[in-house]
């Protein structure tokens, strides 16, 4: 009786040692972000959930390219006030930038064009016209040049 009083306090004890070290070691495997690592990943939340949004008609396709826009500025707001970032992380955040303003820009096109196919010309000038503001620089004169042509082909 004695003894296995003995034994069930033993193996409580180690119960709680393991529960214990259990604890210390998840506690430090936790990670915890730094504020431009919270930044990132708020971005990078945004961005997946833009996933979940329908694209079936202009409007819906318009409401999707203006989050996608808005994340790629934040994107872009990381990388300019980037110190603190690994040469991989910039590098990354550089193609997520770029992916999502292609990925904006073809569902403002898309938009553009769905409303010439309805007969919304107003609508669809008016898109070609925030497409022409939105981008700016060489990189995307393209686009431009692009949109430029949609509204000519819209006369």
């Amino acid at each position: 009786m004695v003894n296995s009083f003995f034994i069930e306090k033993r193996n409580t004890i180690i119960h709680i040692i393991f529960i214990v070290m259990f604890s210390i070691i998840f506690v430090g495997c936790v990670e915890v972000l730094t504020p431009k690592q919270q930044r990132i990943q708020s971005v990078t939340d945004a961005y997946e959930q833009t996933d979940y949004m329908k694209r079936e008609t202009a409007e819906e396709k318009l409401a999707v390219a203006n989050r996608l826009l808005s994340v790629s500025s934040g994107y872009r707001d990381i990388l300019l006030n980037g110190g603190g970032i690994s040469r991989s992380s910039t590098d990354a955040l550089r193609q997520l930038e770029r992916n999502t303003t292609e990925h904006a820009a073809a569902l403002l096109f898309a938009a553009g064009q769905q409303y010439k196919n309805e007969g919304k010309l107003d609508k669809s000038k008016q898109v070609y016209k925030d497409i022409i503001i939105i981008f700016v620089g060489s990189a995307y004169s393209g686009y431009r040049d692009r949109a430029r042509m949609e509204m000519d082909d819209l006369k």
